[in-house]
């Protein structure tokens, strides 16, 4: 049962992160004020980063397939760092970001280790 709700913890992070970038690019189109180009170029963005979160989501879920999962080993406070090893992302909108100019939607940061919330918010 753990080992079901673990790997939906997985699902569920990276589709959070989907739909934050989703709500960016929708705001960004239905922004009469922005030229069609720039809407062209979020559109683009947002299939960029879309793609890339589906890559790292699969590969974080065939990591979770592959190992073998015991109790013990699920209640490691360190869960995160290893249902995220090796490939981790999340998103920061242009509105976090200092110097957005050049990002239309924001920044997919992508990394090789898991990066708590906390630190993520930091590093907005």
């Amino acid at each position: 049962m753990n080992s079901k709700i673990n790997k939906l913890k997985i699902i569920d992070y990276y589709d959070n992160v989907k739909n934050q970038i989703d709500i960016e690019c929708e705001k960004i189109l239905a922004n009469e004020k922005i030229s069609s180009d720039q809407k062209k170029q979020c559109s683009l963005q947002r299939n960029r980063f879309l793609s890339e979160i589906d890559k790292i989501s699969s590969y974080n879920l065939e990591n979770f397939e592959k190992n073998n999962w015991d109790y013990e080993l699920l209640k490691n406070k360190n869960l995160n760092a290893m249902l995220y090893a090796d490939k981790f992302c999340f998103f920061i909108s242009k509105q976090k970001l200092e110097n957005g100019n050049g990002y239309p939607l924001g920044k997919l940061v992508i990394t090789n280790f898991f990066i708590c919330e906390d630190v993520q918010e930091n590093l907005e």
